[in-house]
């Protein structure tokens, strides 16, 4: 059976139904062949359904107390749920659908909240989006922010312009800017920080106050609460801590295959997806390969292992002449290597436009009488093996010997010196002319005297 039940005197004329309110305002009209028109808000089983307070005609209210503060400046709302858009007096084009949506919001405009509390907090933020339980809650300035998911953004305050998709992205963040978070806990305890951007579940959860990181993988910079640091791939960077301005691509944690980067800085490692380190740079610009310690005092170190491996091969395409490595200095090229189709050709620079003072060598003979030629054994294996000792061959052809006797590092580790040869045959080749024109000398003699 149905009921009506208002506060007014019913008359009936000519078919139609009319309620009239006070006496005199029609309150619902309902003609032959029509629909009921209702002047005011209605409440149906409690539920209010109309246009809010304000009666403004671009706006829809429903639920109790929906956009029940709006005055006639707030326009082109739609409210949806207990209520929803409450406080809104003169904020324009907000959507609002959810128990206590956007509750709190007055004057801001341009903002969509759905969700239990979504955006609850929110006074005077603009273009907000949100989508979740709980999300955006405590927004109250922050414009521009983007949450999806339930509690995502939650402790967000009056940052900005943040992206936060999934439960609990981004939940503690507070006053941090322009970061992005996608993912069940990216970006968890992030308060204060601006400039991130975490894609993964748990990517960098722990993340306080560090700055301008972009974590990419399942727990990626999951522990890491410093700035500056890349880490792409599943738990890349995940054991870093406090170590800045990092790039990790792999799987490497920041702290495998002997190479403990967690506290450390400015390093670019590359690893494979077992976290094993094949490459990197550490924080002074050295580069080492498939090693993780560094060779005296290399910029470049590289290992390989014992047997057929190489530690290096340079490959030319063509079997012609092929330069290979080009040793320069701001003095220009000094020495190369180069290979034709079945030789090697290592050559230092000698042109004669480099060169001035130009003189014939002489007491080369008497230099080589000098010479200490020994024979010996490497301490490392006990091979045998000839030469010179350095600095013995320092004293009669410094050119030839790099390093000081007796040197050491800081550390008080030796610095051992070594000889090239090489400047050994300019000397040995005037000394065979002295010898061969004291020979010549003698023959001549010896012709002279018949003998």
């Amino acid at each position: 059976m149905a009921q009506i039940t208002l506060n007014s005197t019913g008359v009936a004329s000519s078919g139609a139904l009319v309620l009239q309110s006070n006496g005199t305002t029609t309150a619902v009209t309902v003609s032959t062949g029509q629909v009921a028109t209702l002047v005011n808000d209605a409440v149906v089983n409690g539920l209010t359904v109309g246009r809010g307070a304000g009666a403004v005609a671009t706006n829809t209210a429903v639920g109790a107390s929906a956009l029940a503060a709006n005055q006639a400046g707030g326009t082109n709302n739609t409210a949806i749920g207990n209520a929803a858009l409450d406080a809104n007096t003169t904020g324009d084009a907000n959507t609002a659908v959810g128990d206590d949506a956007l509750g709190a919001n007055t004057t801001a405009s341009n903002n969509t909240a759905v969700g239990y509390q979504a955006g609850y907090s929110n006074t005077t933020g603009t273009e907000l989006t949100v989508v979740g339980y709980l999300a955006l809650d405590a927004n109250t300035t922050g414009i521009r922010n983007s949450a999806f998911g339930s509690g995502s953004l939650g402790g967000n305050t009056t940052g900005n312009e943040n992206t936060a998709v999934g439960r609990n992205s981004m939940r503690l963040n507070t006053t941090g800017s322009n970061n992005v978070a996608i993912g069940h806990e990216a970006l968890d305890t992030n308060s204060t920080a601006s400039n991130n951007t975490a894609v993964g579940y748990q990517a960098g959860f722990s993340n306080v106050t560090g700055l301008s990181n972009v974590f990419v993988g399942e727990s990626a910079g999951r522990s890491s609460t410093a700035s500056g640091n890349t880490f792409v791939g599943q738990d890349a960077g995940f054991s870093v801590t406090s170590g800045a301005n990092n790039t990790i691509l792999g799987g490497y944690n920041g702290n495998q295959g002997s190479l403990d980067i967690r506290t450390a800085s400015n390093h670019i490692v590359l690893s494979d997806g077992d976290g094993n380190p094949r490459g990197f740079f550490d924080g002074s610009g050295f580069m080492y390969v498939r090693t993780v310690t560094r060779r005296s005092t290399s910029v470049f170190s590289l290992d390989s292992t014992t047997g057929t491996t190489n530690a290096m091969g340079l490959f030319a395409s063509g079997t012609g002449s092929s330069g290979m490595v080009m040793f320069t200095n701001p003095n220009g090229d000094v020495g190369s290597i180069t290979i034709s189709g079945s030789a090697t050709t290592y050559a230092t620079s000698s042109d004669y436009r480099l060169k001035n003072t130009i003189a014939p060598m002489t007491g080369a003979l008497a230099k080589v009488a000098q010479l200490k030629p020994v024979t010996y054994k490497w301490n490392v294996d006990g091979s045998n093996s000839q030469g010179f000792i350095a600095h013995e061959l320092a004293e009669v052809c410094p050119e030839a010997v790099v390093g000081a006797k007796d040197a050491v590092d800081a550390d008080g580790n030796p610095k051992y010196q070594g000889i090239d040869t090489s400047f050994l045959v300019a000397t040995l080749t005037a000394a065979i002319q002295e010898q061969q024109a004291i020979i010549e000398s003698l023959k001549a003699r010896l012709d002279a005297a018949n003998l």
